[in-house]
């Protein structure tokens, strides 16, 4: 794997300027179907290291507690540049001046025996400068993409498709997408052109309540 570094939270937290109750106030996020991934296990997980392509469908375990072993099939749908405008009102602190932020699209399915409800996948944007980015989630609404964790209940079986926000850090741009649980682990990685504003998804459905 790529020697990466991980974005520090404190260096990404998105402020609202002149901040009021119906602005959303950007933080970090709390806590599939599709062609089988290349590289299985034997234990019919995708093989860490595994390289796809954005449409791909990976079987990953992940341990997201002590006391729990999740199994998610997780693909990455699509990569969209966001347009700066959509964040209007809100200003970016210190190091995030001039940084890339992009809408992702990502479907989830439980195949696993836990209850994730309410957990955020550690999925991570990739930049050109080799760092890593985690997902933003709003305090408010936010309606281009809502940017949150997985449902409150999602039970063995339930499949839900999310749109994430994910920033580039100043002077980069979108590289991959990262699943990496842990640091000691391969992480498995997809890639594609990601989409201009107002190309991606068109004839899909609203990224609204996602």
């Amino acid at each position: 794997m790529r020697r990466v570094g991980l974005v520090e939270a404190c260096a990404c937290l998105l402020l609202v300027a002149g901040c009021s109750s119906g602005e959303p106030q950007a933080q970090p996020a709390s806590g599939t179907t599709g062609p089988p991934s290349a590289g299985a296990t034997d234990a019919g997980t995708t093989a860490p290291g595994t390289e796809l392509a954005l449409g791909d469908t990976a079987t990953v375990a992940w341990r997201p507690a002590a006391d729990v072993d999740a199994l998610l099939e997780l693909r990455v749908e699509e990569v969209t540049e966001a347009r700066t405008r959509d964040f209007a009102g809100l200003v970016a602190a210190g190091a995030t001046d001039g940084a890339r932020p992009y809408y992702v699209d990502v479907t989830v399915t439980n195949a696993g025996d836990a209850d994730l409800g309410g957990l955020a996948v550690p999925l991570y944007l990739r930049d050109t400068s080799d760092a890593l980015g985690p997902p933003w989630g709003f305090a408010e609404p936010f309606e281009p993409c809502r940017s949150q964790p997985l449902p409150e209940r999602f039970a063995r079986g339930d499949t839900t498709t999310r749109c994430l926000v994910f920033l580039a850090r100043a002077g980069a741009a979108y590289d991959a997408m990262v699943f990496w649980p842990t640091p000691d682990r391969e992480a498995i990685t997809w890639t594609g052109e990601a989409t201009e504003p107002d190309r991606g998804r068109r004839g899909r459905p609203s990224r609204r309540g996602r």
